[in-house]
């Protein structure tokens, strides 16, 4: 049995016939702390653990086998990628996102040293996090678009929209600089940066968000693609369903998790 780890750490899981009292042993990497520990056995049925005063973690080996799976993440300290950002709080449901993309190089915070995780992303905000990611190189052809002049994000946006990442906005002659990104429009431009093939994407899997009607029909199947790709699973409501948003502004803290999402699922890779 060979157990799955993520993050940081090394795990190993004593061998036992079904019915006895198997341990798993956690060893966090430094600056790392486990996160979570889930049993499954064949079937994929949760298997009741019990934690120990040393952190190690035993369960009952059920008939068949099982599957262990630990997490790893951050612990908040020195070591940690957010620590110098006074308004990154370990806490939060993003922080082990935004830890991964400012230690992926993907995102880089402000000059007054913050990182603004509930800001609006903006447009070419998220053409410079692509280009970052998937090694872009400086050069692109100029845009042609009349909003895009020699700034931080000229290379970015110039090199987005070269290689069909993103485009101007049709008639107007214009990239939107310093215009927000949508959560839907994110999805649209991971699905052309990966060259994802969306002809024949299964819209239904929108059907179980209480939203679903209010997507963008230009936008359907990619937000479907990136449902299916486990990219985007919603924002969860006050009486438990769940929603798109998709014509809500994406924040920078969300991207940063969509991102982290869809490197974990291997949909965006490195070029």
């Amino acid at each position: 049995m060979t157990p799955l780890r993520r993050g940081g750490g090394s795990v190993e899981v004593e061998l036992v016939p079904a019915g006895e009292t198997a341990t798993v042993v956690c060893e966090p990497e430094l600056g790392q702390e486990v996160r979570n520990v889930v049993v499954t056995d064949s079937e994929g049925n949760r298997v009741e653990t019990t934690t120990d005063e040393d952190g190690n973690v035993t369960f009952e080996m059920p008939e068949g086998g099982a599957k262990v799976e630990v997490v790893f993440g951050c612990d908040g300290g020195e070591l940690c990628g957010t620590h110098a950002f006074p308004d990154i709080d370990q806490d939060e449901w993003y922080h082990d996102s935004v830890d991964w993309a400012i230690g992926a190089g993907v995102f880089h915070g402000y000059d007054d040293g913050t990182f603004g995780p509930d800001d609006v992303l903006t447009r070419e905000q998220a053409a410079a996090v692509l280009y970052n990611y998937l090694g872009g190189e400086p050069g692109a052809p100029g845009s042609g678009l009349s909003d895009v002049s020699e700034d931080w994000y000229t290379d970015a946006v110039n090199w987005a929209v070269e290689n069909g990442i993103m485009t101007g906005y049709e008639g107007a002659g214009a990239f939107g600089v310093g215009d927000a990104l949508t959560r839907e429009q994110f999805c649209s431009v991971v699905a052309k940066a990966m060259g994802a093939d969306l002809e024949g994407v299964d819209a239904s899997v929108l059907d179980g968000f209480s939203d679903a009607d209010l997507v963008s029909g230009w936008a359907r199947s990619a937000v479907a693609w990136a449902v299916e790709a486990g990219v985007v699973n919603g924002v969860e409501n006050p009486d438990g369903t769940r929603s798109l948003q998709g014509a809500r502004d994406i924040t920078r803290a969300e991207m940063a998790a969509m991102m982290k999402n869809a490197v974990d699922a291997g949909v965006l890779a490195t070029a």
